[in-house]
């Protein structure tokens, strides 16, 4: 606890952001994305906020902290929500290693970094077919891919950052769709405005 305390307040007095007015805090921010075709493509997270509804599809609307907020990220994670495919089940879904890169500022934080996401209701993530058709309304599973990183990246206020998500492995005709939607999450400790004795 104590690395990631100082870890927080050497990064905001460097950048001149310090502020005695805060307090201490777990922290999670997420978006999500909503895929537009088929096939592999890139997923961009916490880049573009119109239409999202607070809290449905993100908690943020714009992508940077606000002036009093700052956070160090010691988890990620990516999840597939929902699909909105009306056929009959179709073959195993976005099953495949997806890569991750953060940007915070101008720098690059996290380059490629691979996550395993296996998605498959009707028999479990490693076999059978994802059935969503009417008939299985409802049936739709979250499924969740998390990992700890070894060095937590710092998000300092008012500093833009952005997360691009992609399908490594080719992805066959079907196994996306239009429709389909992702939610990214990052987590961790996290300081927010405290007006303390202030007011």
């Amino acid at each position: 606890m104590a690395g990631q305390v100082s870890k927080l307040d050497f990064i905001n007095n460097k950048l001149g952001v310090g502020n005695s007015n805060t307090q201490q805090t777990t922290r999670v921010v997420y978006d999500t994305f909503t895929t537009t075709a088929v096939g592999a493509q890139v997923m961009p997270f916490f880049k573009n906020f119109a239409g999202k509804s607070v809290p449905a599809f993100s908690n943020l609307t714009t992508n940077k902290l606000d002036s009093s907020e700052s956070m160090v990220v010691k988890w990620i994670s990516l999840e597939f929500l929902q699909s909105t495919y009306t056929g009959s089940d179709r073959p195993v879904l976005r099953l495949g290693i997806y890569t991750v890169t953060i940007k915070i500022g101008n720098d690059i934080k996290l380059k490629d970094f691979p996550l395993w996401l296996c998605v498959n209701v009707a028999t479990g993530p490693f076999g059978g077919r994802l059935q969503t058709d009417a008939s299985n309304a409802g049936n739709n599973q979250v499924y969740q891919a998390t990992t700890y990183l070894t060095t937590n990246l710092v998000i300092p206020p008012q500093v833009n950052f952005e997360v691009e998500v992609k399908l490594a492995n080719n992805a066959a005709a079907g196994e996306i769709v239009a429709g389909d939607r992702f939610a990214f999450h990052l987590g961790g400790y996290g300081q927010i405005f405290s007006a303390g004795n202030s007011f």
